[in-house]
């Protein structure tokens, strides 16, 4: 439906989401990886010997490091989300809410 409205639960909730799904993987990721990656390395051999080394060195530090940019991302799409109340084929949803996501994210269109 053409200028269907959605409430702020929902777009808020996109955010609220991703927060308790990686905040669990902040707790387990850096170590599930560092135990992991001889057979990460066994089973994907195309993957470049570099990508191994540093996924076994890498600390929760620059892994929460990492979750925070895509929590950037995934919370300036939340916001643009709200802004446009999520209609479906409105004007900022094709084209990224002003001020917030410019680029290829912000540009895809949210209609079918």
């Amino acid at each position: 439906m053409r200028g269907e409205r959605v409430g702020g639960a929902v777009t808020w909730g996109l955010l609220d989401a991703w927060v308790v799904h990686d905040l669990e993987e902040l707790v387990t990721v850096p170590g599930w990886l560092r135990r992991h990656v001889p057979e990460l390395r066994k089973r994907f051999p195309q993957v470049p010997e570099r990508v191994w080394r540093r996924a076994g060195t890498m600390d929760a530090a620059e892994f929460a490091a990492a979750v925070g940019v895509m929590g950037v991302f995934v919370g300036a799409a939340s916001a643009a989300g709200r802004l446009t109340l999520a209609r479906r084929g409105a004007p900022a949803a094709r084209h990224g809410a002003p001020g917030v996501m410019r680029g290829r994210v912000g540009s895809m269109r949210l209609t079918s």
